[in-house]
């Protein structure tokens, strides 16, 4: 087993805000995603998408397809995935995979 990690352990997965990125709906390897608000700030823009019932913030270049209930899709970067023991919240050693 990866270091950190037990037989039958829960994990919670998570990623940095700035390791992920929007991108048009049914791009391969995204995540679905439903705009919930966008914040523009000239060339970019704070979007708030909500995935798996919760809400994310991201930031990053304006795209014309993100206002409120438009579905995109969320790319995580370069596999910047983390992982979390479920149960203490304690971040697992960096590589671990499920």
């Amino acid at each position: 087993a990866p270091p950190g990690v037990r037989e039958g352990m829960k994990l919670t997965n998570g990623v940095r805000a700035d390791a992920t990125a929007l991108a048009e709906p049914g791009t391969p390897n995204a995540l679905p995603a439903e705009v919930y608000a966008v914040e523009p700030f000239g060339k970019w823009a704070i979007v708030t998408a909500r995935f798996a019932g919760e809400l994310l913030k991201l930031k990053g270049p304006e795209l014309p397809h993100a206002s409120p209930r438009a579905a995109v899709g969320l790319v995580v970067r370069d596999s910047h995935w983390r992982h979390f023991d479920a149960s203490s919240g304690v971040a697992l050693p960096e590589g671990t995979t499920q």
